[in-house]
């Protein structure tokens, strides 16, 4: 038969009631043509935002958008970032996801900066 083991010390602590300290997450590192590339869309997404803030929504082809879908790729034009559109519009991120998903979907577009080419060239 086996003997029973007694708790580590670190269970110890933890079974006295206090908690261990939490493991910091080593934040992952960017290079820097990432960091400019970056920079770079949030400049056109900001520029973008200009012009629809001027009133100067962007046109778009077929079927009109629904309402939501069109304030979600306003706000994304204008340099917003998901979680900030969600609070803007009081509604959860996910469902800005999908939106952003079905704006992606609808544009034949894989990434915001896509998103924001197409835009720039009309």
């Amino acid at each position: 038969m086996r003997a029973a083991r007694s708790a580590t010390p670190e269970l110890r602590k933890t079974q006295a009631g206090k908690s261990p300290e939490p493991t910091p997450i080593p934040e992952p590192q960017v290079s820097d043509t990432v960091q400019r590339r970056r920079k770079m869309v949030a400049m056109f997404c900001k520029m973008l935002g200009d012009q629809t803030a001027e009133g100067k929504s962007p046109d778009i082809d077929g079927p009109p958008l629904a309402p939501r879908q069109r304030q979600t790729l306003e706000l994304l034009l204008s340099g917003n970032a998901e979680k900030e559109i969600a609070a803007r519009l009081a509604i959860s991120r996910h469902t800005v996801h999908v939106y952003v998903k079905s704006l992606y979907k609808r544009f034949g577009v894989s990434s915001r900066a896509e998103l924001l080419a197409r835009w720039v060239q009309r």
